[in-house]
């Protein structure tokens, strides 16, 4: 297991990722495992690079332990193919983006482009201790 720092969304007192809308979300809950449905689990390698990604209201950082995928999170980075995860906007988007590793071709061309600085997909995320 390997220390990750996991940005969560507070929506109606339960905890979400924060760059996927609930109802395709992952819930997280303290000391308990999470596993992605389908694909890998975002997740950041430090305290600093989380921080540069949470800029909304009702957003949290939490220190976790994780199965982290190294090949699969080395090819993300290498295909430099998302810039955000907001545009994984529904089921059938995320189901593509990890079937094919990129994102649907209609997206604007903004959307693509280096990932965040410290980024690191999961195979499972255990929430251990709000830092943020």
């Amino acid at each position: 297991m390997t220390t990750v720092y996991k940005v969560l969304s507070i929506v109606d007192g339960k905890l979400f990722s924060a760059f996927a809308p609930p109802n395709i979300s992952v819930t997280y809950e303290k000391d308990k495992e999470s596993k992605p449905k389908v694909g890998l689990l975002f997740a950041f390698s430090s305290l600093e690079s989380a921080k540069k990604l949470r800029f909304g209201v009702g957003q949290t950082i939490w220190k976790a332990e994780a199965k982290i995928d190294e090949s699969k999170t080395a090819e993300l980075i290498s295909k430099n193919i998302c810039k955000s995860m907001f545009t994984l906007e529904s089921l059938k988007t995320v189901n593509a983006f990890w079937k094919r590793g990129e994102l649907p071709l209609n997206l604007h061309p903004t959307l693509y482009g280096p990932i965040p600085e410290g980024t690191v997909l999961c195979k499972s995320i255990t929430l251990k201790e709000k830092v943020g």
